[in-house]
């Protein structure tokens, strides 16, 4: 189990700078929760992508990650990602996740579980299956925005 490792700090620290040597953008995914190595780690980082899903717990928990992480000034480098896995008639209102969570959604991404079985089949990208497929034009558009984010920081 993830939460039974442990981590020596500076050793991970330092492994963010030896792969920030090996190339730009670095992207690493910090996990669920928030506990002392990530407090520590996030600090580290230059943007900060939350994804959650619309239902009231996750919104609950991406609410008080985003409150800790803007306690050490944080704020102004956290975007909001919303992954629906459940049809739209389940899913929360974009404005109500925003409202609950205190930040503005930079993206939506729709469910598309047949997609997604098709391409984990066929060992692919679903972006690279169907192209032109409402899932794969938002994880597109996030894809752009992010470079547009990365090159603004170069």
């Amino acid at each position: 189990l993830e939460i039974q490792q442990s981590f020596d700090i500076d050793s991970a620290v330092a492994t963010i700078n030896v792969v920030r040597e090996l190339g730009r953008p670095a992207f690493f995914d910090l996990g669920y929760g928030y506990s002392e190595v990530t407090a520590r780690l996030q600090k580290e980082m230059d943007k900060l992508i939350i994804i959650v899903e619309p239902n009231s717990a996750a919104l609950t928990m991406a609410r008080e990650l985003i409150h800790e992480i803007s306690q050490v000034g944080g704020a102004g480098r956290i975007n909001l990602v919303v992954v629906n896995r459940s049809q739209s008639s389940l899913q929360t209102p974009w404005q109500q996740v925003e409202d609950v969570v205190g930040l503005d959604i930079k993206a939506i991404i729709a469910a598309a579980p047949e997609l997604a079985f098709q391409a984990t089949e066929a060992g692919m990208p679903m972006v690279l299956l169907q192209p032109g497929a409402v899932v794969s034009s938002q994880m597109i558009k996030l894809a752009q925005e992010v470079k547009t984010r990365i090159k603004s920081l170069a």
